[in-house]
């Protein structure tokens, strides 16, 4: 897992939490404070696991909140990135689009080693999206929440139902958008 999501994770939990709190994970779960996790640098995806489990039980709040916070809280940093690759955004659907079709890819060229969930598309009647999550990470209430706050920054109201979930027994992960 890429530095980028451990140095928003700590901004996340210190605006969410208490302005140290980031510095209290890392000493109970004993990582050394003076080691930082660095932007560019590639760390394990258990560390980030480690950290989630703490703030569960250290707060007593549900991992898929976190998870679906942290989503909707990452977004306009992973959007800022995006835009790097000079690609031109119409609408919503035509950025998730873009994750998929241009952005991993493209991410997956600078960041050697870098795993990413693949995203397959359904266009149904009405306009409505279904996305499948596929990913061994399990981090479909952060997907639901970059869902959310993609639709925000759009300025575009829709309803998401997660239909299927692996957490059930689903073989992947499954959103069904519905644009209003």
């Amino acid at each position: 897992m890429k530095g980028l999501i451990f140095n928003q994770f700590e901004k996340f939990v210190n605006e969410k939490f208490e302005s140290d709190y980031f510095e209290k994970i890392l000493i109970d779960c004993k990582f050394n404070p003076a080691d930082p996790f660095v932007g560019p640098g590639t760390y394990p995806f258990a560390s980030l696991v480690k950290m989630l489990e703490f703030v569960v039980n250290d707060r007593s709040v549900e991992l898929d909140d976190v998870l679906r916070d942290f989503g909707q809280h990452i977004f306009p940093k992973l959007y800022e990135v995006s835009r790097s690759f000079e690609v031109e955004f119409t609408d919503c659907k035509s950025f998730l689009h873009s994750v998929e079709e241009i952005i991993h890819v493209e991410v997956k060229k600078l960041y050697e080693g870098s795993e990413l969930p693949k995203f397959l598309f359904k266009e149904n009647c009405g306009g409505d999206l279904t996305i499948t999550y596929i990913s061994e990470k399990g981090l479909c209430s952060f997907m639901e929440g970059l869902l959310q706050a993609s639709f925000k920054h759009f300025s575009q109201e829709v309803e998401i139902s997660q239909i299927k979930c692996t957490s059930k027994g689903d073989e992947n992960c499954q959103f069904l958008l519905k644009t209003k």
